[in-house]
């Protein structure tokens, strides 16, 4: 089973926005990325594209179907980003101190206000991996950097670490699953 875990390529917007679900443009570098993203896929036309429903994630993975014109291309829900709540479209600095000091002492269980916990993030990644291990069909899956820790985690058989920075934005991580990796330790 082959991976290849693609984060968007960058977004159009200010530096230090708290943006999760919220459907930012792209930069206007989108396309010259996603011919370098491209290049790394030569051996996977056979694979599924699976995409989060971000417009900046289905960009990405329409242009790569009309490249490679694989067997299939899905959208899957359960890929989004984080929901950071009623944070999302601030700026980072402009987030209350205390409540960022809160998620940082307990980041599994805090949720922002309106928003989700990691937790939840990961029982959402955690179930899509399972299902992969189940099927076994190669993919490439593009999404953004908090389901993409958890992702290179699984692909790895390493423990996951949300605290890790994500892959930078148009990254290919690649993974060939070997047949006896079901699932990676949850935490």
């Amino acid at each position: 089973m082959k991976l290849a875990l693609i984060r968007h390529t960058r977004p159009a917007i200010v530096d230090g926005l708290c943006y999760g679900r919220l459907d930012v443009p792209l930069a206007d570098d989108r396309e010259e990325a996603a011919r370098a993203i491209l290049a790394q896929l030569t051996d996977m036309q056979d694979a599924m594209i699976v995409s989060s429903p971000a417009l900046r994630c289905q960009w990405l993975a329409n242009w790569l179907a009309g490249h490679i014109q694989p067997p299939g291309i899905m959208i899957d829900p359960r890929l989004q980003e984080l929901d950071f709540g009623d944070w999302e479209g601030s700026r980072w600095d402009d987030i209350d101190r205390a409540a960022l000091d809160d998620w940082a002492a307990s980041p599994d269980d805090f949720t922002p206000p309106n928003g989700e916990s990691m937790r939840a993030l990961r029982y959402r990644i955690d179930h899509i991996w399972a299902e992969w291990m189940r099927d076994r069909q190669s993919r490439i899956v593009v999404t953004h950097g908090g389901p993409l820790r958890i992702l290179c985690a699984h692909a790895t058989a390493r423990q996951v670490d949300l605290a890790a920075s994500s892959p930078p934005f148009g990254s290919v991580i690649r993974a060939d699953i070997p047949a006896d990796i079901r699932t990676s330790e949850s935490d």
